[in-house]
Protein backbone atom coordinates (compact mmCIF):
# COMPACT_ATOMS: atom_id res chain seq x y z
CA UNK A 1 0.00 0.00 0.00
CA UNK A 2 1.38 3.40 -1.00
CA UNK A 3 1.91 6.34 1.34
CA UNK A 4 -0.87 8.27 -0.41
CA UNK A 5 -3.31 5.41 0.14
CA UNK A 6 -2.40 5.26 3.83
CA UNK A 7 -2.83 9.02 4.22
CA UNK A 8 -6.15 8.82 2.36
CA UNK A 9 -7.43 6.17 4.76
CA UNK A 10 -6.27 8.16 7.79
CA UNK A 11 -7.92 11.28 6.36
CA UNK A 12 -11.28 9.55 5.92
CA UNK A 13 -11.07 8.07 9.42
CA UNK A 14 -10.35 11.53 10.85
CA UNK A 15 -13.33 12.91 8.90
CA UNK A 16 -15.61 10.27 10.39
CA UNK A 17 -14.23 10.91 13.87
CA UNK A 18 -14.67 14.68 13.47
CA UNK A 19 -18.26 14.14 12.38
CA UNK A 20 -18.97 11.88 15.36
CA UNK A 21 -17.45 14.39 17.79
CA UNK A 22 -19.54 17.20 16.29
CA UNK A 23 -22.65 14.99 16.40
CA UNK A 24 -22.18 13.84 20.00
CA UNK A 25 -21.30 17.31 21.30
CA UNK A 26 -24.22 18.72 19.32
CA UNK A 27 -26.60 16.37 21.09
CA UNK A 28 -25.08 17.13 24.49
CA UNK A 29 -24.74 20.92 24.20
CA UNK A 30 -27.12 21.61 21.28
CA UNK A 31 -26.00 22.09 17.71
CA UNK A 32 -26.24 25.89 17.67
CA UNK A 33 -23.39 26.09 20.22
CA UNK A 34 -21.04 24.73 17.54
CA UNK A 35 -22.71 26.76 14.80
CA UNK A 36 -24.17 23.58 13.34
CA UNK A 37 -20.69 22.33 12.46
CA UNK A 38 -21.99 18.77 12.41
CA UNK A 39 -24.03 19.52 9.29
CA UNK A 40 -20.97 20.95 7.55
CA UNK A 41 -19.01 17.81 8.45
CA UNK A 42 -21.84 15.68 7.10
CA UNK A 43 -21.68 17.57 3.78
CA UNK A 44 -17.90 17.05 3.61
CA UNK A 45 -18.32 13.35 4.32
CA UNK A 46 -20.85 13.06 1.48
CA UNK A 47 -18.49 14.87 -0.89
CA UNK A 48 -15.44 12.78 0.00
CA UNK A 49 -17.14 9.41 -0.02
CA UNK A 50 -19.05 10.14 -3.23
CA UNK A 51 -15.70 10.37 -5.05
CA UNK A 52 -14.86 6.76 -4.15
CA UNK A 53 -17.16 5.50 -6.90
CA UNK A 54 -15.08 5.28 -10.08
CA UNK A 55 -17.81 6.37 -12.54
CA UNK A 56 -18.43 9.47 -10.46
CA UNK A 57 -16.96 12.72 -11.80
CA UNK A 58 -14.63 13.97 -9.05
CA UNK A 59 -14.10 17.34 -10.71
CA UNK A 60 -17.84 17.99 -10.67
CA UNK A 61 -17.95 17.30 -6.92
CA UNK A 62 -14.88 19.37 -6.09
CA UNK A 63 -16.20 22.32 -8.09
CA UNK A 64 -19.20 22.47 -5.77
CA UNK A 65 -17.07 22.18 -2.62
CA UNK A 66 -15.87 25.84 -2.63
CA UNK A 67 -19.46 27.05 -3.01
CA UNK A 68 -20.82 24.93 -0.14
CA UNK A 69 -17.90 25.79 2.13
CA UNK A 70 -18.07 29.50 1.30
CA UNK A 71 -21.71 29.67 2.38
CA UNK A 72 -21.07 27.79 5.60
CA UNK A 73 -18.00 29.76 6.72
CA UNK A 74 -19.73 33.00 5.79
CA UNK A 75 -22.43 32.02 8.29
CA UNK A 76 -19.90 30.70 10.84
CA UNK A 77 -17.82 33.86 11.08
CA UNK A 78 -20.66 36.34 10.54
CA UNK A 79 -22.36 35.27 13.78
CA UNK A 80 -20.04 37.18 16.08
CA UNK A 81 -19.49 40.30 13.99
CA UNK A 82 -21.01 43.26 15.78
CA UNK A 83 -19.74 46.31 13.95
CA UNK A 84 -21.50 47.36 10.75
CA UNK A 85 -18.14 47.92 9.04
CA UNK A 86 -17.06 44.38 9.87
CA UNK A 87 -20.35 42.96 8.64
CA UNK A 88 -20.22 45.04 5.45
CA UNK A 89 -16.66 43.88 4.72
CA UNK A 90 -17.63 40.27 5.41
CA UNK A 91 -20.64 40.40 3.08
CA UNK A 92 -18.73 42.24 0.34
CA UNK A 93 -15.80 39.82 0.10
CA UNK A 94 -18.21 36.89 0.25
CA UNK A 95 -20.37 38.11 -2.64
CA UNK A 96 -17.37 39.06 -4.80
CA UNK A 97 -15.60 35.75 -4.21
CA UNK A 98 -18.74 33.66 -4.65
CA UNK A 99 -19.51 35.32 -7.98
CA UNK A 100 -15.88 34.79 -9.03
CA UNK A 101 -16.06 31.08 -8.16
CA UNK A 102 -19.30 30.64 -10.10
CA UNK A 103 -17.95 32.51 -13.15
CA UNK A 104 -14.67 30.56 -13.11
CA UNK A 105 -16.51 27.24 -12.80
CA UNK A 106 -18.99 27.97 -15.59
CA UNK A 107 -16.35 29.36 -17.96
CA UNK A 108 -14.28 26.18 -17.84
CA UNK A 109 -17.15 23.75 -17.37
CA UNK A 110 -18.31 22.11 -14.16
CA UNK A 111 -16.98 18.74 -15.23
CA UNK A 112 -13.40 20.01 -15.21
CA UNK A 113 -11.67 21.10 -12.01
CA UNK A 114 -10.99 24.84 -12.01
CA UNK A 115 -7.85 26.00 -10.20
CA UNK A 116 -9.00 29.63 -10.27
CA UNK A 117 -12.08 28.71 -8.22
CA UNK A 118 -9.92 26.96 -5.62
CA UNK A 119 -7.58 29.96 -5.38
CA UNK A 120 -10.52 32.37 -5.00
CA UNK A 121 -12.03 30.17 -2.28
CA UNK A 122 -8.72 29.93 -0.41
CA UNK A 123 -8.34 33.70 -0.56
CA UNK A 124 -11.84 34.15 0.91
CA UNK A 125 -11.17 31.68 3.73
CA UNK A 126 -7.91 33.40 4.63
CA UNK A 127 -9.71 36.77 4.82
CA UNK A 128 -12.46 35.27 7.01
CA UNK A 129 -9.91 33.76 9.39
CA UNK A 130 -7.78 36.91 9.57
CA UNK A 131 -10.89 38.99 10.21
CA UNK A 132 -11.74 36.70 13.14
CA UNK A 133 -8.28 37.18 14.68
CA UNK A 134 -8.46 40.93 14.07
CA UNK A 135 -11.84 41.03 15.80
CA UNK A 136 -10.45 39.12 18.81
CA UNK A 137 -7.54 41.54 19.16
CA UNK A 138 -9.79 44.59 18.99
CA UNK A 139 -12.60 43.21 21.17
CA UNK A 140 -11.15 40.74 23.68
CA UNK A 141 -13.39 39.11 26.30
CA UNK A 142 -13.00 37.04 29.46
CA UNK A 143 -12.63 33.70 27.69
CA UNK A 144 -9.19 32.27 26.91
CA UNK A 145 -8.69 32.07 23.16
CA UNK A 146 -8.12 28.30 23.19
CA UNK A 147 -11.67 27.86 24.54
CA UNK A 148 -13.15 29.48 21.45
CA UNK A 149 -14.19 27.32 18.53
CA UNK A 150 -13.43 30.19 16.17
CA UNK A 151 -9.75 30.07 17.14
CA UNK A 152 -9.29 26.43 16.16
CA UNK A 153 -11.37 26.78 13.00
CA UNK A 154 -9.51 29.93 11.93
CA UNK A 155 -6.14 28.34 12.70
CA UNK A 156 -7.06 25.24 10.72
CA UNK A 157 -8.36 27.24 7.76
CA UNK A 158 -5.26 29.44 7.64
CA UNK A 159 -3.04 26.36 7.71
CA UNK A 160 -5.01 24.60 4.99
CA UNK A 161 -5.60 27.60 2.71
CA UNK A 162 -2.02 28.87 2.88
CA UNK A 163 -0.58 25.52 1.84
CA UNK A 164 -3.21 25.06 -0.87
CA UNK A 165 -1.62 27.93 -2.77
CA UNK A 166 1.72 26.08 -2.85
CA UNK A 167 -0.06 22.87 -3.81
CA UNK A 168 -2.21 23.92 -6.76
CA UNK A 169 -0.57 27.01 -8.32
CA UNK A 170 2.63 25.23 -9.48
CA UNK A 171 0.84 21.89 -9.99
CA UNK A 172 1.03 21.74 -13.78
CA UNK A 173 4.60 23.05 -13.83
CA UNK A 174 5.91 20.38 -11.46
CA UNK A 175 3.84 17.74 -13.24
CA UNK A 176 6.14 18.17 -16.24
CA UNK A 177 9.36 19.35 -14.56
CA UNK A 178 9.57 17.57 -11.20
CA UNK A 179 7.01 14.84 -10.57
CA UNK A 180 8.79 13.61 -7.44
CA UNK A 181 8.53 17.01 -5.78
CA UNK A 182 4.85 17.18 -6.76
CA UNK A 183 4.31 13.84 -5.02
CA UNK A 184 5.94 15.20 -1.85
CA UNK A 185 3.66 18.22 -2.02
CA UNK A 186 0.71 15.84 -2.20
CA UNK A 187 1.96 13.96 0.88
CA UNK A 188 2.25 17.21 2.81
CA UNK A 189 -1.13 18.44 1.57
CA UNK A 190 -2.85 15.24 2.69
CA UNK A 191 -1.18 15.57 6.08
CA UNK A 192 -2.38 19.19 6.32
CA UNK A 193 -5.92 18.00 5.56
CA UNK A 194 -5.72 15.56 8.47
CA UNK A 195 -4.35 18.21 10.84
CA UNK A 196 -7.04 20.68 9.76
CA UNK A 197 -9.91 18.42 10.77
CA UNK A 198 -8.16 17.50 14.00
CA UNK A 199 -8.04 21.22 14.78
CA UNK A 200 -11.74 21.53 13.91
CA UNK A 201 -12.52 18.73 16.36
CA UNK A 202 -10.43 20.36 19.08
CA UNK A 203 -12.44 23.53 18.53
CA UNK A 204 -15.69 21.71 19.27
CA UNK A 205 -14.27 20.05 22.39
CA UNK A 206 -12.62 23.17 23.81
CA UNK A 207 -15.59 25.37 23.02
CA UNK A 208 -17.69 23.42 25.52
CA UNK A 209 -14.92 22.67 28.03
CA UNK A 210 -15.07 25.74 30.36
CA UNK A 211 -18.86 25.98 30.62
CA UNK A 212 -22.02 25.81 28.57
CA UNK A 213 -22.08 29.59 28.43
CA UNK A 214 -19.01 29.70 26.15
CA UNK A 215 -20.91 29.60 22.89
CA UNK A 216 -20.65 31.37 19.56
CA UNK A 217 -17.19 32.79 20.26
Amino acid sequence: MSVLNILSIIYKLVLILSFLIAFLYGIKYRFYTQRYFMFYMFAILCIEFSTISKPFNKSLVYNFFPIISSFYFFYFFYQELQSKKGQAFHITIFIITLLSIIIFSISKGLEQFNISSAIAYSFLIILFALQWFFNQINKPNEYAIQHKQGFWVSFGLLLWSSFLFFRIIPMYYFNTKDVLFLEWLQYIYNTINILTYILFSLGIVWNNYPSKSNTLT
